[in-house]
């Protein structure tokens, strides 16, 4: 069941990696013109701490671009919502015929991927932010040069996107996947579910805890965890999760 997860989630998770990567990199030539453009139009000589902040917060907002970014990413979030639903139909039923097709949950999904979708953005745009501002003001307060700024924030934002990436992949992928199978396994008419862990060295402690449990498919298998990357649970619990689960028509299938 593992494998097989693995062999369908890791092209997926390259696929994305490398557009999430595009998208950032587009993000780290914008925000170094942006400031660069600002700073060689402000009018004032010298600058003290309070400007130095109240530049680095305006140079680029965390709400900036979010329908863009998501309408670029969509097809993914889709295609991991597909294979979702295909991988619950191979391991619950023997043949296709007998699957859950995902037109069926297609728009539950589509609505969760609404608020979840723009959120993840957000979220991805804010550590962003935060990096842009530590570089600018840094870079004021030590008087370092308009054009060295400039680019100190286009490599850095670019060098600090190569590990981003992969953290973002596996997390938006995996959790994206988990939601589509979960959604799934409730109009299946299965009555419990079980949380499998990914059985290896990287799996947070909370999790290997849970490997094996058995709960209602209405139930949480512990609070805001209804399925490995529920994004109701804190981002310790989801970041990079590798755990899925099997749905079971009685407690001890």
């Amino acid at each position: 069941m593992l494998q097989q997860y693995d062999r369908i989630i890791l092209p997926l998770e390259k696929r994305f990696k490398i557009k999430i990567t595009t998208i950032l990199n587009k993000q780290a030539e914008e925000i170094s013109k942006t400031f660069k453009k600002y700073m060689n139009e402000r009018k004032a000589d010298g600058i003290d701490e309070e400007e130095a902040e109240e530049i680095s917060n305006n140079i680029y907002k965390a709400d900036k671009g979010v329908q863009t970014i998501m309408a670029a990413l969509l097809p993914l979030y889709m295609n991991a919502g597909e294979l979702g639903n295909n991988f619950f139909n191979n391991i619950h039923f023997a043949n296709e015929e007998e699957g859950t097709l995902f037109a069926i949950i297609r728009e539950d999904y589509l609505q969760w991927l609404e608020e979840y979708g723009a959120e993840q953005v957000v979220n991805i745009n804010t550590t962003t932010k935060e990096l842009t501002k530590r570089i600018i003001k840094n870079g004021l307060m030590n008087g370092d040069s308009i054009d060295s700024i400039s680019e100190e924030l286009s490599s850095r934002i670019k060098e600090y996107t190569k590990a981003r990436a992969v953290n973002i992949a596996e997390t938006e992928m995996h959790n994206s996947f988990m939601r589509s199978n979960f959604l799934t396994g409730e109009v299946s008419g299965f009555k419990f579910k079980k949380w499998i862990s990914a059985q290896d060295a990287s799996v947070r402690p909370s999790h290997q805890s849970l490997d094996g449990m058995v709960v209602k498919v209405s139930e949480d298998f512990k609070p805001g965890l209804s399925y490995p990357g529920d994004p109701r649970a804190s981002a310790k619990e989801t970041i990079r999760c590798r755990c899925v689960i099997r749905f079971m028509m009685q407690e001890d299938d």
